[in-house]
């Protein structure tokens, strides 16, 4: 068959490397960043979160939106909790998700997680993922901010450790 189109050497190499660089690469790093790019749209299975949550590449937006993909739709959304508030590095990233969230993290947990009733301490204290990960409440204690709580609306979160009767209002 006879070439049509007759290109330089030079014009085949631009088009091949251009086509090259479009290619997906399948390496570890990619892979992160591919993660990334899906939690905006939501579309990461509950490994995937685990795994982009861990490598500590989740930005505070990444976080906030797994939180709340996690209420009432993950049948281990308590593991994936705990996951995501682990991954809260320091006070800048807390006030981020806090303000991704639209209200305090900790007021946003008692509000909204637990099925619900932010009143059950197990979900806090226990290790959901295993393996001696820190706890919900560890990491809030880490960060500072285990004793707040919606004051005179709810008990506060420490309160709830401590096994005080608490009542949704």
């Amino acid at each position: 068959m006879k070439n049509h189109f007759l290109i330089s050497d030079k014009e085949k190499n631009r088009i091949r490397n251009l086509h090259e660089s479009r290619k997906q690469s399948h390496g570890t790093g990619n892979l992160i960043t591919e993660q990334i790019v899906l939690s905006d749209k939501g579309g990461l299975t509950n490994e995937q979160k685990y795994e982009l949550l861990a490598s500590g590449q989740a930005t505070a937006k990444d976080i906030a939106q797994i939180m709340k993909s996690a209420i009432g739709t993950l049948n281990d959304d308590e593991a994936v909790m705990q996951a995501a508030v682990s991954a809260i590095k320091d006070d800048t990233m807390y006030k981020v998700v806090t303000q991704e969230l639209g209200e305090d993290v900790v007021n946003w947990l008692l509000a909204e997680y637990s099925d619900g009733s932010g009143g059950d301490k197990n979900d806090y204290i226990r290790d959901n993922l295993g393996g001696g990960k820190e706890t919900i409440y560890k990491a809030l204690e880490r960060l500072g901010v285990a004793g707040g709580g919606l004051e005179n609306k709810r008990k506060s979160l420490s309160s709830i450790i401590k096994g005080d009767v608490w009542v949704r209002s």
